[in-house]
């Protein structure tokens, strides 16, 4: 399961050693070669971690045998690993003199790195549950398995697969950070690893999110007292940017400077998405009633279904036959470190607003209403939170990821099958297409 660990060099030179955290406003620095690195303070509590959100599903809970199978996006081109077995860094720019190497140990909340418990690979799967859901909007691969060196280096020509290897395990290199990223390495030609140093759920999964955040070009989100802005407001919807430090935060979303007293209003995600070689996932479902996805239903009344909001403007939208009586809905955000705050409408078929859902202080929607047989329409969007005195809530601009819908519908008595999503009319049992017309 691990990596043969070389023997360890260390570094008496490293341009990385005894960084003065909390010191200036840039917490960032230039190496010998001219490489800008960027750093994050460091959160080390093994146990650490905020309560999940009680999302009606639980997509990311596999067996603790599969840990280093996990993927976000299977088949995706470039990817982000997650290495947490250990690794040797060597000749890059990170060792000097060149030539020289040193070597990252497995990750370990325990004390015994020589193998993972069972709670060391479940809060793994909890770090990629954080990881995961911050790049779930783009065409992105974040990994637990090993990829190869080969597909984690940008040869140039006619290579299309790199990425960005993150190690997670102790501070070899003495820096003080909760982890260290060179800005604008993730296209570069070799092995370049980003560092993360902190252990525990929440201070090792925000740190990793932010340092493969460097790699892709955005730089540190701060306010005029501190380079690291640590969000505000409480509970599920207390927010922080990803490019500030959001340990003690839940929403912790890409930004482009929209908070009070912002010393950084850089587009995060038109650089991750203009400079890297990947863009937005694929929409999965239309953005217009005309275009709507049939809703998943089985059984006639039982609701599955799912999706991701890969980018603002995006609405996704599903259609479902539903006899007289109550439907009822619940869309969830990821069940982890959620980024999606959700907007739900219901629309009957002319296209009318039936009912909307935006709890205030959640980020889930809902329906329980009492309907008239028919065709109906659910979108679901992400949205904005209104400030309100000291919480300065947040706009839908990081308003991203995944949501899970389930719930139950009225008996239609007979759906046929079909995209025409025809439905039986109760009362004398004429067919209904979804625009109503007979």
């Amino acid at each position: 399961m691990h990596e043969p660990l070389e023997a360890r060099v260390l570094l008496t030179g490293s341009v990385f050693e005894n960084l003065p955290m909390g010191s200036g406003s840039t917490f960032k620095g230039v190496d010998g070669n001219g490489n800008v690195f960027g750093y994050m303070p460091p959160y080390n509590d093994p146990q650490s971690s905020l309560p999940a959100n009680g999302a009606a599903t639980d997509p990311s809970r596999y067996p603790l045998t599969d840990t280093f199978r996990l993927h976000s996006n299977p088949g995706a081109s470039k990817i982000i690993y997650l290495d947490f077995d250990g690794h040797t860094t060597s000749n890059t720019p990170w060792n000097s003199p060149p030539g020289s190497s040193f070597t990252t140990p497995p990750y370990d909340f325990d004390g015994n790195p020589s193998s993972f418990s069972s709670a060391e690979l479940q809060q793994i799967q909890d770090i990629w549950d954080l990881v995961s859901e911050d790049y779930i909007p783009f065409q992105v691969d974040v990994t637990t398995e090993d990829p190869g060196v080969e597909a984690l280096r940008n040869t140039g020509g006619g290579d299309t697969q790199w990425g960005i290897r993150v190690v997670l395990g102790p501070d070899q290199m003495s820096t003080g950070a909760g982890g260290i990223a060179y800005i604008g390495s993730y296209s570069w030609n070799s092995d370049v690893p980003c560092f993360v140093f902190n252990v525990g759920y929440k201070g090792a999964g925000e740190a990793a999110s932010h340092e493969v955040g460097h790699t892709l070009w955005p730089v540190h989100d701060g306010y005029p007292l501190n380079a690291y802005y640590p969000g505000h407001g409480t509970g599920p919807t207390g927010w922080a940017p990803i490019m500030g430090v959001g340990y003690g935060r839940e929403v912790v979303q890409w930004s482009k400077g929209e908070y009070p007293g912002a010393d950084n209003q850089e587009d995060d995600l038109d650089l991750i998405v203009t400079r890297n070689g990947f863009g937005y996932r694929v929409d999965q479902h239309g953005n217009t009633t005309g275009s709507a996805s049939p809703l998943g239903v089985t059984g006639r009344t039982d609701v599955a279904d799912d999706g991701i909001i890969e980018q603002a403007a995006d609405v996704d939208y599903f259609v479902f036959a539903t006899g007289t009586g109550t439907v009822n809905l619940d869309i969830q955000p990821y069940y982890r470190s959620p980024n999606l705050d959700i907007l739900a409408t219901l629309y009957d078929q002319n296209g009318n607003v039936v009912a909307t859902s935006n709890p205030p202080d959640a980020l889930d929607a809902s329906f329980n209403v009492k309907l008239l047989a028919g065709i109906y329409y659910l979108s679901v969007d992400g949205t904005g939170r209104p400030a309100a005195g000291t919480d300065y809530g947040y706009s839908d601009y990081g308003s991203l990821g995944y949501y899970s819908i389930r719930g139950t519908l009225a008996d239609p008595l007979t759906v046929v099958p079909g995209p025409s999503l025809f439905a039986v009319r109760p009362n004398d049992g004429e067919l209904l297409a979804p625009d109503g017309s007979s």
